[in-house]
């Protein structure tokens, strides 16, 4: 990533541990559920982030907005490399936190539509520095009309790209100059399966 992220356990998911036990979803395999992932010293900060998320989130909201001025040089930020939304008030802060960096374009990847549906109902507004990508479930699914209008679609190698394709399998797996994925006008991106 070209940028600062935040991170959760994967395996704290709401929709994706249940995704995790499907052979052809998205999340079956999961890159955060192994390799490194999986020490304790790299699975500890993300379950304090969690903790903050569930039992602080006024703190959380300061301290992670602080850390985000303090530390982002790219004038890019990556919700969740792993893990996901945990809550509607999750989500609500994580708008807050972009409200209070607006010289930060953040992006937000997430399986959980009930709480964009929630977000929609609620009239929350999303700020022009946050673009959120609804993940479609299973590999070589179509991007699906939802209340939310930007997606995101992964494929396998004979599957069909739909909307622009992630080139970064093209780059040695970096986005190099591409921030298409923080671009609002674009409906929908296309991941190849890693």
């Amino acid at each position: 990533m070209p940028c600062e992220s935040l991170s959760l356990p994967a395996q704290e998911c709401i929709t994706g541990r249940k995704l995790a036990e499907i052979k052809g979803s998205v999340c079956h395999d999961c890159y955060a559920m192994k390799g490194r992932y999986v020490f304790d010293n790299v699975k500890k900060p993300r379950y304090t982030n969690l903790e903050a998320i569930r039992h602080n989130l006024a703190d959380w909201i300061v301290n992670t907005t602080h850390e985000i001025k303090r530390t982002n040089s790219s004038g890019y930020f990556r919700w969740h490399d792993s893990g996901d939304l945990q809550s509607l008030d999750h989500l609500k802060a994580i708008v807050k936190i972009a409200q209070a960096t607006p010289n930060i374009k953040h992006w937000l990847p997430t399986k959980e539509k009930q709480f964009l549906n929630q977000a929609k109902r609620e009239g929350l507004e999303i700020p022009e520095n946050l673009t959120i990508r609804l993940s479609m479930p299973m590999i070589n699914d179509e991007p699906k009309q939802t209340t939310w209008e930007l997606t995101s679609t992964v494929r396998t190698k004979d599957g069909q790209a739909h909307g622009v394709e992630c080139k970064s399998y093209e780059q040695g797996g970096k986005c190099l100059t591409c921030r298409t994925c923080w671009d609002k006008a674009t409906p929908n991106i296309t991941y190849l399966k890693h």
